[in-house]
């Protein structure tokens, strides 16, 4: 849990069960309602935080984004832009030519299966 020891707060207990989510999952929860209340308390136990300072983090503010980009560079995603579609790795076309496998393309690829 060492990127949690950086937060503080209510946002400490949301990035944990944020991370934990998409590793997971494979995506964030879209609210506090997808979190299981043993979830919760089993995390905020982890990172020594009040399972009450969720009720504070902002489902919708610059942190969630912030703590998304974090999670997402972590396991290895970004977000991808126009330019990345004629980027495109022929040998892997999950990849992008950077190295970073391109959300975005992985999405439409899902769409269309």
């Amino acid at each position: 849990m060492t990127w949690s020891r950086s937060k503080h707060g209510d946002s400490k207990l949301a990035f944990a069960l944020l991370r934990r989510f998409y590793g997971r999952f494979g995506r964030f929860p879209r609210n506090r309602g997808e979190l299981h209340p043993d979830a919760v308390e089993f995390m905020a136990r982890a990172v020594k935080a009040d399972p009450a300072d969720l009720a504070g983090y902002d489902w919708s503010g610059r942190t969630i984004k912030r703590h998304r980009h974090e999670i997402r560079a972590h396991f290895g995603f970004r977000l991808c832009g126009e330019e990345d579609g004629a980027k495109k790795d022929t040998a892997n076309p999950y990849q992008t030519s950077g190295g970073a496998l391109c959300l975005g393309v992985l999405l439409k690829t899902r769409k269309d299966l």
